[in-house]
């Protein structure tokens, strides 16, 4: 879409949800929201995107957003118009092949994303993968990213420097058959470290074990 359409339907949309969430922000001490994510996966650096990107910031801080500003567009916003508190990589190293659990890609370095004086977050990691119209299901999914691969690829972020990660997805639900894109059929299971049917799957240990060890309170540093 047009970054000039796109600012128009940001000026005209409902703040309701920018006030819910400032009322929940830890740096007012009403609640325990640590970020706000601007954009999902905008790469356009061009004037008119890095405008479209500015207003979007600007109308989040003008409706009580305190908390730092964040995407997942690849480090273009992490400087010049439009810069964000932190832009992080988006990154799914496995791929989507669920047909060939066993197959393991080389293992990334997200540090390329790192400018001096940020932290370093990766705001949407692989947690899991999605199963096409006749695809093999999601157990393989399931066993494409699994405990060994959280054990692996996400203490490899730690290692070069992540002090958050956010897994995409670490809970999978149901899309109840309209919400999903036409290629995914009703389950959004994703082989996520928790399953559709409630049920943890082995790498939510993992997961929560790195969890557990990132002091993601760094974020806002």
């Amino acid at each position: 879409m047009d970054p000039q359409r796109r600012c128009q339907q940001a000026a005209s949309g409902d703040t309701t949800g920018y006030r819910i969430i400032a009322c929940h922000q830890l740096t007012n001490g009403t609640g325990s929201v640590i970020a706000y994510q601007v954009e999902n996966e905008y790469y356009d650096g061009s004037a008119a995107g890095r405008s479209y990107m500015r207003h979007l910031e600007d109308k989040a801080r003008a409706d009580g957003i305190t908390v730092p500003l964040t995407g997942n567009n690849n480090g273009t916003f992490n400087s010049g118009t439009g810069a964000l508190d932190v832009d992080g990589p988006d990154s799914y190293p496995q791929g989507f092949d669920c047909s060939n659990p066993s197959k393991w890609n080389g293992v990334p370095d997200i540090g390329y994303d790192h400018p001096a004086g940020k932290p370093l977050y990766s705001p949407e990691f692989q947690g899991g993968a999605f199963d096409p119209w006749g695809g093999p299901g999601y157990d393989k999914c399931a066993q494409l990213i699994n405990d060994q691969f959280a054990n692996v690829f996400y203490k490899q972020n730690i290692a070069v420097g992540a002090t958050a990660q956010s897994f995409y997805m670490t809970y999978g639900g149901t899309n109840w058959g309209w919400l999903g894109m036409p290629e995914n059929y009703t389950s959004y299971d994703y082989g996520a470290a928790i399953r559709e049917n409630r049920q943890l799957d082995p790498k939510y240990v993992s997961d929560s074990v790195r969890l557990c060890t990132i002091p993601v309170g760094l974020l806002g540093s």
